[in-house]
């Protein structure tokens, strides 16, 4: 961010409107697209519009105007340029309008597009038709970071408001008249069910991200592999490779980070539907037991007034009508005897068990082993890391393969592989190249893959 936080701090009144500013400007742009007023209006057009936003909505009697005007006047409110007695709506006051309404009427410029197809657009690419690094940097800027970037949150932002207020219409139902309220349940389930559809395509048009990712890594190993190719020519030339796949590797970096947070708000937009749509059916069950029993309690009334009559003194019922018993449960509570002595205490003897010597020193082998065994582990994983370290490339199958014969244990081999592995998949500097074809060698009917490590972070500081 460019801007300080002092600087903002001084600017913030001016820059974010009060409450009377807002509904002023709002109500102005509303004259405006009513053609009620021109786009370029009089002072004395604005003072009438503040004056009935004043009264419409109950500010206080005696507020002054000038002030409005005052504060208006830094962002929101310019001089016509043709006309210097008349005043328009800067392109600030239109933003921050357009902000509103879309907000407020859960609609965004993205609502009526399809996604599917911006992102077909600006998303997908073919690494064959990328004749230069500045092909990829110039979709980088312009087809990813300016555009897919802003279409695709712009979607999910447009998805979460729906969803807020589809939530919002939920609460209300709860202190609406439960008839009333059975049949908006419906509706609102059935839009929840919308909703989550549109946010399961949106999920599946991420997909195209899976594309994507290959063209770019397409790409970036073709970069790569200019670095290779330009190692005996000219250092100007091996430079500029050097430069370019760095800044490739800072874009695909930039990228999978984007789209990690992207998958992240997805499954949290469903998560919030799910439950939000389970607690609807659940709402919606309610009603309808609650509805139930007073239909049952009003059914037993009307039979027990059918067959009751009426005397002076109150209401009697009819002699073999059945009266049902109050339940109950006879409980008894227990107290101890005022004669047990709670001061006389039992002592419990202690059994010494034999120990087995021979178990003892078996276990104790065991686990002095086991720790021989991590620590050879540890020495081979940082001593191969060291090696890593210092070179472009390490072939994982040949330090296997010297482990099993110094060692005798394949047990060591197996777990250094797999630590070395995990370590260089977490790694963003490493690369794992495995060949699914056996390693030449053969040692105790023991085959590997074979499996390389590549130092990129030593390749690019050629």
């Amino acid at each position: 961010m460019k801007v300080s936080l002092q600087h903002l701090n001084i600017e913030y009144n001016n820059l974010i409107p009060k409450r009377l500013d807002t509904l002023v400007i709002f109500h102005l742009k509303q004259q405006i697209k009513s053609n009620k007023i021109d786009d370029e209006f009089t002072e004395q057009q604005l003072k009438n519009i503040i004056e009935k936003v004043i009264v419409e909505f109950n500010f206080p009697e005696g507020t002054q105007i000038e002030p409005i005007l005052q504060r208006l006047s830094y962002f929101f409110i310019e001089y016509s340029p043709d006309d210097y007695s008349k005043r328009t709506l800067t392109d600030y006051a239109e933003r921050y309008i357009e902000l509103l309404d879309h907000k407020l009427s859960f609609k965004n410029p993205y609502s009526d597009f399809s996604l599917e197809n911006d992102l077909q657009r600006f998303l997908l690419f073919d690494a064959k038709e990328m004749d230069s690094f500045l092909d990829f940097e110039n979709w980088y800027n312009h087809g990813f970071n300016n555009t897919s970037k802003k279409t695709i949150v712009g979607h999910l932002e447009n998805l979460q408001d729906r969803i807020n207020k589809s939530i919002k219409d939920m609460n209300e139902i709860l202190n609406s008249d439960e008839f009333q309220a059975m049949e908006k349940i419906d509706r609102f389930v059935k839009q929840f069910n919308n909703v989550g559809n549109e946010a399961k395509q949106i999920r599946s048009v991420l997909e195209y991200k899976t594309s994507a990712f290959i063209e770019i890594e397409a790409v970036v190993k073709n970069l790569y592999e200019n670095i290779i190719n330009y190692q005996n020519n000219e250092a100007t030339r091996m430079a500029q490779a050097r430069k370019e796949y760095h800044y490739a590797l800072k874009y695909q970096r930039n990228i999978n980070k984007f789209f990690e947070k992207i998958d992240k708000k997805i499954d949290n937009i469903l998560n919030q539907i799910r439950f939000a749509s389970s607690q609807l059916d659940h709402l919606k069950d309610n009603f309808k037991e609650k509805a139930k029993f007073k239909l049952n309690l009003k059914n037993a009334l009307i039979f027990i007034l059918s067959k009751s009559r009426y005397d002076k003194e109150s209401l009697k019922l009819p002699f073999n009508f059945p009266i049902a018993i109050i339940p109950y449960e006879k409980v008894n509570f227990l107290s101890a005897s005022p004669t047990v002595n709670f001061n006389h205490r039992r002592k419990n003897k202690v059994v010494n068990h034999k120990s087995n010597i021979e178990h003892h020193k078996s276990e104790v082998k065991k686990i002095e082993n086991e720790l021989i065994r991590q620590e050879k582990v540890y020495k081979w994983v940082e001593n191969i890391k060291s090696i890593i370290s210092n070179r472009n490339e390490i072939n994982l199958s040949d330090h296997l393969y010297e482990i099993i014969n110094e060692d005798k244990e394949t047990e060591i081999a197996v777990k250094v592989g797999f630590d070395l592995l995990e370590y260089a998949e977490k790694n963003p500097e490493l690369e794992i190249e495995i060949d699914k074809e056996f390693y030449p060698k053969n040692l105790n009917d023991i085959q590997i893959w074979n499996m390389k490590i590549i130092n990129k972070r030593k390749i690019s500081t050629f």
